[in-house]
């Protein structure tokens, strides 16, 4: 969770000019994500959550500093006491390794010669027995036509099951005619470029500043960076369909949507699999939703879009509160998400 000091300068950007209560109230709202994000942590030991916490204040104490500072004279040049050699120990000894001598081989007794048994003699020679015809089991070449039709068997069994999505609870599963799913552009790694022509773009969530995430229980939420840029890893519990991670749509962008069509944006990569699937709901409240879209992707950057017309609804309204919800792995194996970002284009 390193680099608050870059995180907090650029949220500090956006509130120009950094007077000392907006610099406290992005301060506060830093320290509340921190806390939020190491309590879903779970396994953190007190000293980890501690040395943390103590990051976040030596940051915030800095950017306090610089915006404080008094400018120092040029003629003033703080003596710097030489440093003393270091002597490095010398190294301990190391004895040699005492040989190994191996044990005295035990004296065998000479074995008693072998006396063969007796040979019984048949006085009719048609009168002896067959010889007994191999069992089927323990025929190799049987034994492997079984396993492989077996082995088969199972094989198409998992697949019909994992297909049929039996593995899902019964709330989540799509027992209607097998349409395609409602989703846009789920198979493309870019944008329908007819769809997103024109319109103003409004930033839901970036990395930058991630303090409209909300993170359920026994789950995590982790800042990172690659080649693509930086990102946030989502994980849930292994097993977990119920709980999802939200992205809280700030009740400005709800009274911007009002009376217009929105495009939805979301740019994300599986952090393990090469063939991951999520579930993304909207949570609008009395606006209504954009229905239930799953997607498949990679573990290359993939920009997904789906969308909810509001054009038919007041632009006045009650409704204060919104949210974007991920399900991030729906197969239950607790695989990761990464979430370059998310946006929605107003038209």
């Amino acid at each position: 969770m390193a680099g608050f000091e870059d995180v907090i300068l650029r949220a500090l950007e956006k509130h120009q000019p950094a007077s000392a209560n907006k610099r406290e109230r992005v301060y506060n709202s830093a320290r509340a994500t921190l806390a939020n994000m190491l309590n879903n942590a779970g396994s953190l030991s007190p000293e980890n959550i501690a040395t943390q916490q103590q990051l976040l204040e030596d940051a915030i104490s800095s950017i306090e500093a610089e915006h404080n500072k008094v400018e120092i004279p040029q003629s003033y040049s703080p003596a710097v006491a030489p440093s003393s050699p270091v002597v490095a120990p010398p190294s301990p000894a190391v004895a040699p390794p005492s040989p190994v001598v191996a044990p005295p081989s035990p004296v065998v007794a000479p074995s008693s010669p072998a006396v063969a048994p007796p040979v019984e003699v048949v006085d009719h020679p048609e009168k002896l027995a067959k010889p007994r015809p191999k069992s089927f089991w323990r025929r190799p070449f049987a034994l492997l036509l079984i396993g492989t039709i077996v082995f088969a068997a199972v094989g198409i069994g998992a697949w019909w099951v994992y297909d049929q999505d039996l593995t899902m609870p019964a709330e989540m599963r799509d027992n209607s005619v097998p349409n395609p799913p409602k989703l846009l552009k789920a198979e493309s790694s870019s944008p329908d470029e007819e769809i997103l022509e024109g319109g103003e773009w409004v930033t839901i969530f970036e990395t930058d500043d991630p303090i409209g995430l909300i993170t359920p229980a026994a789950s995590t939420a982790i800042l990172s960076k690659d080649a693509s840029g930086a990102f946030v890893t989502l994980k849930s519990a292994s097993g977990d369909l119920q709980r999802s991670f939200k992205f809280v749509i700030e009740p400005g962008i709800i009274e911007a949507i009002l009376g217009k069509m929105a495009v939805f944006e979301l740019i994300v990569k599986s952090g393990t699999l090469d063939n991951q699937q999520f579930i993304v709901t909207c949570q609008f409240g009395t606006l209504g939703n954009c229905g239930r879209n799953r997607f498949t992707i990679g573990r290359k950057p993939k920009t997904l879009t789906f969308k909810k017309d509001f054009s038919e609804l007041e632009s006045k309204t009650s409704q204060k509160s919104a949210a974007i919800s991920l399900i991030v792995d729906i197969s239950g194996r607790g695989a990761p998400l990464d979430v370059y970002g998310l946006r929605v284009n107003i038209r």
